[in-house]
């Protein structure tokens, strides 16, 4: 039972770690965009598709 539950805690412990560096990314990324100066330009080509996705999911529920 204890070999199930540490099982568990080491999948759980992963795929928080994955969704941190995840975020982390996503961060880092944002930041470098602004320092170079093209955050808006980045927004501008990538708000489109996140809007339509939103609309779809939605529909969808």
């Amino acid at each position: 039972m204890g070999e199930v539950v540490q099982f568990m805690l080491l999948r759980f412990a992963i795929i928080g770690g994955g969704v941190l560096l995840l975020v982390l990314l996503v961060g880092v990324l944002a930041i470098a965009l602004k320092k170079a100066g093209r955050y808006d330009q980045a927004k501008r080509f990538v708000e489109p598709m996140v809007r339509d996705r939103l609309d779809k999911r939605r529909k969808r529920d």
